[in-house]
């Protein structure tokens, strides 16, 4: 037994002086495991396996553990903390440790001193910056030792006092309150905040026996997802209320698009990102193909395999198709065909962000949509399209020689396309300069700086200057939103599984900037795209209304944080079997996850 000992003992001093090498000649470990804010596994042997030795601990700090039993008391007494507020607190400080250290590189620098017989003490370094003075300096964490940020801790504290912390056994999905003597006898539990509750999670009759009673209205707020006004049709789908991706065409936008493909008799033109296949979709071209219609596509082809694998396969029900692959120019070859629109019957165009995909389909996306019948309009997509399937992309398109401003019932509409028509800087330039009141942007992505120093440009003069950014995307290297914040600019990051896919802009309740353009260098001057500016009072409030309606669900903590695209902290991403970041990991076998898995 005490040679048993001994060998431990050794172990763990060749390991401790192991990570004080690694420490000193910088060389970075990576964080397996967060157990809590200030307990995880560092593989500092490097193999990839979490070993004995290798749980750091950070000392010198408190912060409020997400265990029932053991909450950190005595520094919620401290803290003049409730028990229920000590839980919120730790489920966001929870976030915020995961979001900077789950699966990151970092440097550690243990403690001279190691008295903890659990654990190796000490702090790590994450991008160079001490992780034991970020939750100091960001109000996660108290000290006696060191110093802390007094005024944004008690920032803290009051802001977790609007949360609503619960329990969820994991295996039962039965939630309960705080206290409830069911949720303390579950083994297999989660403390999550109600909002994040999975959507198949259902309330312990015993402590929400008011749930049980119709009186008592639970079901979301739904925002109404169109507008109609006359030969024009607006839709705008809503990601906060669609958590699943479904198979089938039941939703709203998948049904209007089935319409139009139903009702063709002519012709059917298809510019396509890429596709994934809905079979009621699928069936209604091949009927219409079959009944002769017409039917053209021309597809991206870098994206049909990756993302789009039924690309090909619809293409093939086409009289015609082209992708965008420019043998033996590797430069052209890395634009995309980014266009989602489809023209019928050379009467009628349905245009906008909305990929042809399962997530956009069953609205899990927020995407906007415009359906516009118009011969003028369809006129004009109908010659983008056919330059594209000819085989003229990109930079070899050539620009129209007349542009005209179509007038439509009550809309006043603009068309314009990528890359020939410099739309950002000729065109959304000019809007944004002459906004009086306000300019809200419901995007995926923001990088292009001549339109970020025009935004901030519309705040110096006093315009109200609002985004809302898909969480993906907000921490890419070119992203405008760090800059934006720090000019004061209030950026939220969208906390949903599903992705905020619109490339939109509001503006002074009269115009609308949309379509398939991201707000990029690429998405002006090498991608193709389309943009339409809308001019109708109407519409621009109806949008402007469901802007603030988004704004409104996110929390301002957003304002500030950026939350994981999958994460315990984007609502519904641990449950919905998709692959939110784009990392080839799902659901619990995704690091951000990992807390609602409970092990891994």
């Amino acid at each position: 037994m005490k040679q048993n000992y001994l060998a431990e003992f050794i172990f763990i001093v060749i390991l401790i002086l192991f990570s004080i090498y690694r420490y000193f000649y910088n060389v970075e470990s990576v964080v397996m495991k967060v157990f809590s804010p200030t307990m995880f596994a560092v593989d500092l042997n490097g193999n990839r396996q979490i070993e004995r030795g290798e749980i750091v601990c950070i000392s010198g700090i408190k912060t409020f553990n997400n265990n029932l039993a053991d909450v950190n008391d005595e520094l919620a007494k401290k803290l003049d903390v409730s028990y229920k507020d000590a839980l919120s607190f730790a489920y966001i400080t929870g976030d915020y440790s995961n979001s900077l250290l789950a699966n990151k590189s970092v440097t550690f620098k243990p403690d001279v001193e190691q008295n903890n017989p659990d654990c190796v003490s000490g702090d790590i370094l994450v991008n160079n910056t001490s992780y034991r003075k970020k939750l100091l300096d960001e109000g996660y964490a108290y000290s006696d030792m060191f110093v802390y940020n007094s005024a944004k801790l008690k920032e803290r504290i009051e802001a977790v006092k609007g949360l609503h912390p619960v329990v969820m056994n994991r295996k039962s999905k039965k939630y309960h309150e705080i206290g409830c003597k069911f949720g303390k006898a579950a083994q297999d539990y989660a403390v999550l905040l109600k909002t994040d509750l999975p959507e198949n999670a259902v309330p312990c009759k015993w402590c929400h026996k008011a749930e049980e009673n119709p009186q008592t209205p639970l079901a979301p707020i739904v925002y109404p997802d169109r507008i109609s006004d006359g030969s024009v049709k607006m839709f705008l789908t809503d990601m906060t209320t669609h958590l699943n991706v479904k198979n089938d065409c039941s939703s709203n936008i998948c049904q209007a698009l089935l319409t139009e493909i139903n009702n063709a008799q002519e012709s059917i033109d298809v510019a396509a990102y890429g596709w994934v296949s809905v079979t009621e979709i699928d069936e209604a071209l091949k009927n219409a193909v079959a009944r002769g219609v017409k039917f053209r596509m021309v597809y991206d082809f870098s994206a049909r395999e990756a993302y789009y694998p039924d690309t090909t396969k619809i293409a093939r029900f086409a009289v015609e198709a082209k992708n965008d692959l420019i043998p033996g120019n590797s430069r052209m070859s890395e634009y995309l065909m980014h266009n989602k629109f489809m023209i019928f019957d050379g009467k009628k165009v349905a245009a906008g962000s909305l990929n042809y995909s399962k997530t956009d389909f069953s609205e899990f996306n927020s995407n906007f949509i415009l359906f516009v019948d118009s011969r003028d309009v369809a006129q004009v997509y109908t010659q983008e399209f056919e330059q594209m399937l000819s085989g003229k992309f990109h930079t070899d398109k050539t620009k129209r020689a007349q542009y005209t401003n179509y007038k439509i019932g009550d809309t006043a509409l603009q068309v314009y396309f990528s890359p020939q028509d410099n739309t950002i800087t000729d065109k959304v330039l000019r809007y944004i300069d002459g906004a009086k009141k306000y300019i809200y942007m419901p995007v995926f992505v923001i990088t292009h700086k001549p339109l970020e120093a025009a935004l901030l440009r519309a705040k110096e003069r006093g315009v109200d200057v609002r985004l809302i950014v898909d969480a993906t995307n907000v921490s890419a290297k070119k992203s405008s939103v760090q800059n934006l914040r720090a000019q004061g600019i209030p950026v939220k990051v969208e906390n949903y599984a599903g992705k905020l896919h619109s490339k939109s802009i509001i503006i002074d309740d009269e115009y609308i900037l949309a379509g398939s353009m991201n707000f990029s260098r690429s998405g002006e001057s090498r991608n193709d795209e389309n943009m339409m500016i809308i001019r109708n009072p109407r519409l621009a409030v109806f949008y402007k209304d469901f802007f603030l309606y988004l704004w409104n669900k996110i929390p301002d903590m957003y304002l500030t944080r950026n939350p994981r695209a999958e994460s315990i902290e984007s609502i519904g991403s641990c449950f919905d079997g998709i692959d939110n970041d784009f990392d080839g990991k799902t659901d619990k076998a995704d690091e951000g996850c990992y807390a609602v898995k409970g092990s891994k």
